[in-house]
């Protein structure tokens, strides 16, 4: 009896736990980005980066290495933030991804460039 306690206490501290640790890691994924944003978007207005019809950046031209260094941060946190979100709706990460770009396509400026669900690059009228 006292073990069986023992465990419902153990597992409900755990997902107590990762859920905080979820919401931490959501935070900084996030602050991370937002400090990106500002580069991200001079980049974007200069047609060197583009957004893919998968929610990540893709390079639209030849890039510095911290350009590169860039486009990989951001796709690296978008993708834990895609599979985040993935594991807290029961969806896939690839869908997560494909609704943000679309989203991403929508709200868009124009000039920039986006990537249709076709494949096909066109600048954003």
């Amino acid at each position: 009896m006292n073990s069986h306690r023992f465990f419902h206490c153990f597992g409900a501290s755990l997902l107590l736990f990762f859920s905080s640790f979820s919401h931490v890691f959501a935070e900084s994924v996030s602050d991370r980005m937002g400090e990106r944003l500002p580069a991200i978007d001079v980049l974007k207005m200069e047609g060197l980066f583009g957004e893919n019809n998968e929610g990540f950046l893709a390079a639209r031209g030849s890039l510095s290495d911290d350009q590169q260094d860039l486009l990989e941060a951001e796709n690296t946190d978008r993708r834990a933030l895609y599979g985040l979100i993935a594991g807290k709706t029961q969806t896939l990460t690839e869908e997560v991804g494909k609704q943000r770009a679309a989203r991403i396509a929508q709200q868009a400026k124009a000039g920039l460039w986006i990537q249709n669900s076709a494949g096909e690059w066109v600048r954003k009228g």
